[in-house]
């Protein structure tokens, strides 16, 4: 996987840059408008204006993010960028923008934020993807759960596991 960052072109890595931009939506501090806007959307395509669906809405992804952060602090695994960092013939060919992002990310790889709150709403999504704007939504947040990898961030162990803690919550709230 390391030698396919070095063969990469202009055009494969503004491809990248554009997935590693597409996950800002759900970081910090965009990620309060992001919520916002899909509690909104959820909402109005299931017409649920009860305050216990709106409570639940915003306290489920925390749970799923509180679960993330204890299994993080209790598992550590490197991420998988640090293999890359380590090498020199390979460090050189990476954008300083990914070197950037690499460094601020400096907890464990496993499990993924980022795949928790994407497939949480995803889940909820689903049932009503016959509409155009969910099925932009659910696009984009399973491209977010992809880049994951192809930003070096995750493993696909990562994303899974991540995606079942979600499934876990969700059937334990019953939303």
């Amino acid at each position: 996987m390391k030698n396919i960052l070095l063969n990469l072109n202009y055009y494969q890595w503004y491809i990248i840059y554009i997935l590693f931009i597409i996950n800002k939506i759900i970081e910090f501090p965009i990620i309060l408008i992001t919520h916002n806007l899909y509690t909104i959307i959820y909402i109005y395509i299931t017409k649920k204006k009860k305050i216990r669906n709106i409570i639940l809405l915003n306290i489920i992804p925390l749970i799923g993010l509180l679960i993330k952060k204890i299994i993080k602090n209790y598992f550590f695994i490197e991420r998988p960028y640090n293999n890359i960092i380590n090498n020199n013939n390979i460090i050189n060919k990476i954008p300083l923008w990914l070197i950037k992002y690499w460094n601020e990310k400096k907890d464990s790889s496993f499990p993924s934020g980022h795949s928790i709150y994407s497939s949480f709403w995803i889940l909820l999504f689903w049932k009503y993807k016959k509409k155009i704007y969910i099925k932009i939504n659910i696009i984009i947040l399973i491209i977010i759960m992809i880049s994951r990898i192809i930003l070096y961030v995750h493993r696909i162990q990562d994303i899974l596991f991540s995606i079942l803690i979600t499934f876990i919550v969700k059937k334990i709230f019953k939303i």
